[in-house]
């Protein structure tokens, strides 16, 4: 579905590319990620910037699914592997 590619962005962020489905093409890369909370339940929020390709308005919703999806296999996969890495914030505890 997609690939981390060996291009980075000036802020150090590797570029994905999308290889499959109705986005295949698109090259992106995330920005700030962050866990919020909404009625006491997580929620992921994140940026993005695209490098390649465009999306139109009637799109976006789904892309933004789409980037959530692998955004969310991205950190099960570096949980899984001890390897997420977490930075800015204060643990208060």
């Amino acid at each position: 579905m997609f690939k981390i590619t060996d291009d980075v962005t000036e802020e150090g962020y590797h570029l994905i590319d999308i290889t499959e489905g109705k986005f295949a093409g698109i090259k992106f890369s995330f920005g700030k990620v962050e866990f919020k909370e909404n009625n006491d339940d997580p929620v992921l929020s994140f940026q993005y910037d695209l490098h390649t390709g465009s999306l139109s308005l009637d799109s976006r919703d789904e892309f933004e699914d789409t980037l959530g999806s692998i955004l969310h296999g991205l950190i099960i996969e570096q949980l899984e592997n001890n390897e997420i890495i977490y930075g800015g914030g204060a643990d208060a505890d």
